[in-house]
């Protein structure tokens, strides 16, 4: 799932990937702060492969990167 959102990614850097609240994300800003939010979650929190994360902001813009965040760390993401 991760290469196939890497490869869609770079596709479509430049395109608008998500809106919400008068905000406008592209699908570069996603894959980079997705992949800095993965670093942060395995190096600052320990999350490893398989650990378990809820995600408890599904009406909001950092939803998409949290969720994308997560499955890079290698970990399962459940929204609650």
């Amino acid at each position: 799932m991760v290469a196939l959102l890497d490869e869609a990614m770079q596709t479509f850097a430049d395109k608008p990937a998500f809106r919400a609240f008068g905000q406008m994300l592209t699908y570069a800003d996603v894959d980079r702060q997705s992949a800095a939010f993965a670093a942060w979650l395995q190096h600052k929190l320990g999350v490893k492969k398989g650990d378990r994360i809820a995600v408890m902001c599904p009406n909001f813009i950092a939803f998409p990167i949290a969720c994308l965040g997560i499955l890079r760390a290698g970990a399962i993401g459940g929204e609650r």
